[in-house]
Parts: C-alpha cells; sequence; structure tokens
C-alpha cells in the first residue's frame, strides 16, 4: 500500500510544481513508474540512514496535501488514471474510466472524477 501511495503522490505532486522526472505508464492500479518503485526500493535498503527532510523546494506543499490528505489508494489510483488519461488526450469520462477500472462502482468513479475537475486542477493551475 505505502508502495502505489508513493507511485500516486509522486504523480500528483508533478500537479503541484515537483516534477521529480519520472515517466509513467498505466499500469493495473493506475499510473506506475519502474524507476520510481527502483528508488524507492533503494531508499528501503538504506532506512537507517534516512531522515525526514522538508518539502523540496518548487512544491506547492498547502495545495497538494489539500488533495492527497486522507485520501484512500482506491481514490489515487482511480484520480491518477484519469489525470493520465487527460494528459494522454483520452475523453476520461467516468464511463470510460469504469470500463478500464473494472473493481471501482461508478459512482465513485463519477465522485474521484468530480474532485479531480473541481479540486486537484483548479488547485494545481492556482499559482
Amino acid at each position: 500500500a505505502a508502495r502505489l501511495a508513493t507511485q500516486k503522490y509522486a504523480y500528483i505532486a508533478k500537479y503541484f510544481g515537483l516534477d521529480l522526472g519520472y515517466r509513467y505508464k498505466m499500469n493495473l492500479r493506475g499510473t506506475y513508474s519502474m524507476r520510481l518503485t527502483q528508488d524507492c526500493l533503494d531508499l528501503y535498503l538504506d532506512l537507517d540512514r534516512v531522515s525526514p527532510a522538508p518539502a523540496p523546494a518548487g512544491l506547492r506543499e498547502k495545495e497538494f496535501l489539500s488533495v492527497v490528505s486522507g485520501r484512500d489508494s482506491g481514490w489515487l489510483e482511480i484520480a491518477t488514471t484519469i489525470m493520465r488519461e487527460i494528459e494522454d488526450g483520452t475523453d476520461a469520462t467516468p464511463e470510460y474510466i469504469d470500463f478500464i477500472k473494472l473493481d471501482y462502482d461508478l459512482d465513485y468513479i463519477r465522485s474521484v472524477h468530480a474532485d479531480v475537475h473541481n479540486l486537484v486542477f483548479p488547485l494545481a493551475q492556482a499559482a
């Protein structure tokens, strides 16, 4: 669950000023970067050397946290899928997302779709 959340947080963070340079592809659970996974595994091996750090320069932390705080893995998966599909020029309607994300109820997808359009995108663009 932590690795899935890390993937989604890193993807969403680029909308809030922190592009870490990872390339993403669509995976079973939404956006995925193999290089990010490797970097995380490298860090996990050195956990005794890792200490908390301030937010990286460029990240609009308040806006980012207002979007991701308290979100479950399903919300993160669907939101990043919608965001990626829009980046790729796909219609990304709730019905289309429901077609590719069979594990989720259409009403839940509609709710996340509304969050992306009414919360994520407006906050990301308000810089």
